[in-house]
Formats: C-alpha cells, sequence, structure tokens
C-alpha cells in the first residue's frame, strides 16, 4: 500500500524509538518527583533536533517526481496555426487527443513510433517526461497541447476529420498541477491498461475538487460502467477510502478494479472495509 505515514514510520522507525525513549525518561523522572537532569534534557534536545531533520529530510524528497526531458520551446498556442499545423492530419489529431484522454503515453508506444506524430513533439504539443528514476519515459501533453483540446472552435473544425474529436474540458487536466499521489496513480492505472489490458482505448479522470480520486475506463461499447483504481495512497488513506465506498453505495457503477503492486496493500484494503464480501463491485488485480 504505499502510505506516506508508513513510509516515514519505515525509513526513520530507529530516531522515533530513541526519541520515545527520551521522553519516557523525562516523564518516568517527572512521575517519582524528579527533576531531569541535564543527561537527560541533552538526550532528549538530540533526539528532537533527530526527528525534526527527518521530517525535513521527507518532505524535501516528496518534490516532484516527474522530469521533463528534452523540453522543446514552442510558439505560444495560436488557433489559426495550430489548425494548420494540425488539419488533414487525422491520426495526428487521433493521437493528440489520446494523449489526453489518458494523459500519458510511453515514448515507445507503437502508435507514437510512427514518424509522422514527431510533428506532436517538434511543434511543441507534447513534452517528454520520466518519473522519478525510472526507466520508463512518457509522452504527457504540454501547455500548448493542453490549450489546443481545450480550444472547442479548433475541435469544431476537426469533428469532420475525426468523428471522436470531442474532448470535455474536465478530462484536460494541467501537467503543472499534477501531484506526486495523482501522478503515481495514474501511472499504475496506464501500466494495467498497457500490460493487464493489453494496451486498450481508455479514459482517466478524476472525482474530486482535489484532482487525487483517479479512476481509469476502459473505452468499449458495454453497458456496465467499469472503473479502475490505483490503490495508492498518502496519509489520507481513510478519506480516499471512504470516498471509494461513496462512490460504490452510489449504484452508479458496476465495477471497481483496485490495483495494487504486492499482497499487503489488498489485505490493508480490505481490513479498511473494502472486502469483496461487503462489497461485491470490488474486485482486486497485481500491477508491479
Amino acid at each position: 500500500m504505499n502510505n506516506e505515514n508508513e513510509r516515514f514510520f519505515l525509513k526513520n522507525g530507529e530516531v522515533i524509538r530513541q526519541l520515545t525513549e527520551c521522553l519516557d525518561v523525562i516523564v518516568e523522572k517527572f512521575e517519582s518527583g524528579k527533576i531531569p537532569g541535564d543527561p537527560e534534557k541533552s538526550n532528549a534536545i538530540y533526539a528532537v533536533n533527530q526527528y525534526l531533520e527527518a521530517i525535513t529530510d521527507f518532505k524535501t524528497k516528496k518534490q516532484s517526481i516527474l522530469n521533463r526531458l528534452n523540453v522543446r520551446t514552442s510558439e505560444p498556442f495560436e488557433e489559426k496555426k495550430a489548425f494548420i499545423e494540425l488539419a488533414q492530419k487525422k491520426h495526428i489529431i487521433k493521437a493528440l487527443m489520446r494523449i489526453g484522454r489518458e494523459k500519458m503515453i510511453l515514448t515507445d508506444d507503437p502508435e507514437m513510433l510512427n514518424e509522422e506524430l514527431r510533428i506532436l513533439v517538434d511543434k511543441g504539443y507534447c513534452d517528454e517526461i520520466s518519473i522519478s528514476n525510472g526507466s520508463r519515459h512518457y509522452y504527457i501533453l504540454s501547455e500548448k497541447g493542453e490549450q489546443a483540446l481545450r480550444n472547442k472552435e479548433l475541435l469544431a473544425k476537426f469533428r469532420s476529420e475525426v468523428s471522436s474529436a470531442v474532448m470535455p474540458a474536465t478530462f484536460v487536466y494541467e501537467a503543472s498541477n499534477w501531484t506526486n499521489l495523482y501522478l503515481r496513480r495514474t501511472e499504475m492505472i496506464h501500466k494495467y491498461f498497457q500490460i493487464n489490458r493489453n494496451n486498450v482505448n481508455h479514459v482517466i479522470f478524476t472525482t474530486d475538487e482535489s484532482k487525487e480520486m483517479v479512476f481509469g475506463c476502459e473505452i468499449d461499447n458495454s453497458v456496465d460502467v467499469n472503473y479502475v483504481f490505483a490503490g495508492i495512497f498518502d496519509e489520507r488513506i481513510e478519506e480516499h477510502v471512504e470516498k471509494i465506498k461513496n462512490i460504490l453505495n452510489s449504484g452508479h457503477i458496476d465495477q471497481i478494479t483496485i490495483l495494487n503492486s504486492s499482497d499487503d496493500g489488498k489485505i490493508m484494503l480490505e481490513q479498511a472495509g473494502l472486502e469483496p464480501g461487503r462489497y461485491p463491485q470490488v474486485q482486486f488485480e497485481m500491477v508491479n
């Protein structure tokens, strides 16, 4: 379960143990009617400082894990220029809209290896990124690409060329606002659809104002409403589990597949009340 609190305690268990022991010594002194001496006070101050340094270090390492690579300087978005660059290029328009729907696409995705699609990179409609120190590289929309897919007039012009040229504004979520949790959940959902579902077309979207309840949904002709959710959590695990329960109880969906990278994650979610016995719409799948 990638819980931020658990990771902090696992990494800094010795620091926390020393702080607890020092504070216990001082409490015992007071309870016995004695005033702690200089050694006890010095040890406690040292332990507190070590703990504060651990918190600072942990927060620093929580900085953005999104690394933009080979970012090209592109001209600002202009509707007329974008139309000239993309008009009558059906497969290029479809690829741009696919990136908008799926949020990220591997740079070695078979479709993106088409040399003609280099225009999306060369003209600045998408950026190449990596996540943390990962070896997987992705294309995501650049600011220019985001503006293109938010432009109703431009999409209206493309509708005659691409029947699917409809992009609800809420689907385009600026990468500059992506949190690490959003990014990690999106990547796990992407891996699921790429590996477990043989790279099927899908859409990734959010259901809350904080934009961190990230879901995926396969694009098919099924009448069932099936969501995919990445079981990655931070310190707000209880809040997010409750949001999942609310969705399950709404009657608006038929199934939620919750992804985990280990059996521990599944067990912890079941203990939090998301067991299939209670919610038959829930199923678990592993994504490594």
